[in-house]
């Protein structure tokens, strides 16, 4: 059977039955055998009495009741049904993504990203977002690491913003990959939590854009992007560094037959920029509004960039 399947995968995965069951999603995992999942009781009451009645204090640190605060938040909303917890089933299985992503951010400029084959491109100047922030950034208060992270978090809500317009042919939830070059920013975002204040601001926003976007990211490391991305196109080294068509192409990550690459500029909205900033500064955030699909930005034309390979020497045009 199993020799079967591996001959037969590309077809099945062509079909109309396997695709309709990609959109499908499987909620029982989370309230196994009718107990609510958020509201499990511990067996053994011999221990939790014995923690009752110890006579030893011990203090939490502010973080940690932030972080106990917002995981309560998360099982209130499912539990009341504001916005219940859902697992996709084209989130889990292993199959060929929808698509792929880069992005790469430094300390002098800003940040940038983009998708050959989604086709959009995008660049954030530091002090476009906030002059505060490139002051942070010029004192060392603010790290690459983290800036990294940031350029993850607005390359996923571009790629929502496209999928929200595009979507997939099944109909199933989007899953792409996301290569960066940074390991710290990659590991903080399969993590999900660590210490450091900034880059779980950011991946709280991450996390807000999976509950209330369709889109999931399988993020890895890579050391090329900075060697080759259209986030850099506006500099006239870019075509100093892949000078030949078939070096552009592999960085582009395309094929080799490929002529021409449109990619539209991504503006990301007036509510996604205050979420980066405040993230970046510790703000408060409690008078934001939620991200959601519906007010990530837009796609223009304007500054579009066109990548023509059609003659032995590739050119681009800024639109």
């Amino acid at each position: 059977m199993k020799i079967l399947l591996r001959k037969i995968h590309y077809r099945l995965a062509r079909s109309k039955h396997f695709q309709s069951l990609l959109g499908e999603k499987d909620e029982g995992w989370l309230d196994p055998n009718n107990q609510k999942f958020a509201k499990r009781i511990f067996h053994n009451k011999s221990i939790t009495s014995a923690v009752w009645r110890q006579k030893v204090y011990a203090f939490i640190t502010n973080n940690i009741r932030e972080e106990i605060e917002y995981l309560l938040e998360q099982c209130k909303e499912h539990l009341n049904g504001t916005k219940r917890w859902e697992r996709h089933l084209s989130h889990i299985v292993k199959r060929v993504l929808d698509g792929r992503i880069r992005q790469d951010a430094c300390t002098n400029w800003g940040m940038g990203g983009y998708s050959a084959d989604l086709g959009f491109w995008w660049q954030v100047k530091w002090s476009d977002l906030s002059e505060d922030i490139s002051q942070l950034i010029k004192d060392e208060k603010i790290s690459i690491n983290v800036l990294e992270l940031a350029a993850v978090v607005v390359n996923f809500f571009a790629t929502a913003l496209y999928f929200k317009i595009n979507p997939t042919k099944g109909g199933w939830h989007p899953k792409v990959y996301c290569q960066g070059d940074n390991s710290s920013a990659v590991g903080w975002y399969n993590k999900f939590s660590n210490p450091e204040p900034h880059a779980r601001r950011l991946t709280k926003i991450l996390a807000m854009g999976q509950k209330y976007t369709d889109l999931d990211l399988d993020v890895s490391w890579t050391d090329a992007v900075s060697r080759g991305s259209p986030a850099n196109t506006l500099d006239p080294l870019f075509k100093q560094k892949v000078p030949s068509n078939d070096s552009a192409l592999s960085s582009l990550q395309v094929p080799l037959s490929t002529k021409q690459i449109y990619l539209q500029h991504y503006q990301f909205s007036k509510e996604v920029k205050p979420w980066i900033c405040s993230a970046l500064l510790l703000q408060d955030t409690t008078s934001l509004p939620k991200l959601n699909k519906n007010n990530l930005g837009q796609f223009t034309h304007k500054q579009s960039i066109t990548l023509d390979f059609a003659l032995p020497n590739w050119r681009w045009i800024l639109n």
